[in-house]
């Protein structure tokens, strides 16, 4: 009978410690980084803040029929509005979208990361870019570019293609 009594309490207990220990989260960069190792997809984190126009133009330019289907096809994009109250977790860290973003030493809005499936940030964009310059973006790390020469100087040359 006392055990009968008893197991309905530690139940309660138990789920009481687990909800203040779980940490709810809007934006799984790890599960997100697995996903792309298993979809052949490179990860993209986009922040933004709210009031900033040039933030706004480049959502605009994301939202093109073009970009949205390059974006769909070969990244999982990960969109995180600093003024948000959404929970953020990457390696390490759990917390907000802000704390996030300070985390990533980022304080200059808007900034386009891109991750490998290793975790490794391979390219940051910073500021607004119009439809041909983000294709351009898209197109060094789609490539492979990046591990051989800097965004300015394939700007620059282009990619060399194989003949």
């Amino acid at each position: 009978m006392y055990f009968f009594r008893v197991i309905p309490f530690i139940l309660i207990q138990f789920s009481l410690v687990v909800s203040l220990y779980s940490f709810d989260v809007d934006h799984d960069i790890d599960r997100a980084l697995e996903d792309s190792l298993k979809q052949n997809k490179k990860v993209m984190i986009f922040f933004h803040k709210d009031n900033c126009r040039f933030c706004e133009r480049m959502i605009f330019a994301l939202e093109e029929d073009e970009l949205k289907k390059i974006v769909n096809k070969n990244f999982i994009m990960i969109d995180i509005n600093i003024d948000d109250d959404e929970k953020v977790k990457y390696l390490d860290f759990n917390g907000t979208n802000r704390e996030f973003a300070k985390y990533m030493d980022i304080d200059f809005y808007p900034v386009t990361l891109f991750i490998d499936s290793d975790k490794k940030i391979l390219h940051s964009a910073m500021g607004f870019f119009n439809i041909k310059l983000l294709l351009k973006h898209f197109d060094f790390i789609l490539s492979g570019a990046y591990k051989k020469m800097s965004f300015e100087k394939f700007r620059k040359e282009g990619r060399k293609e194989k003949r």
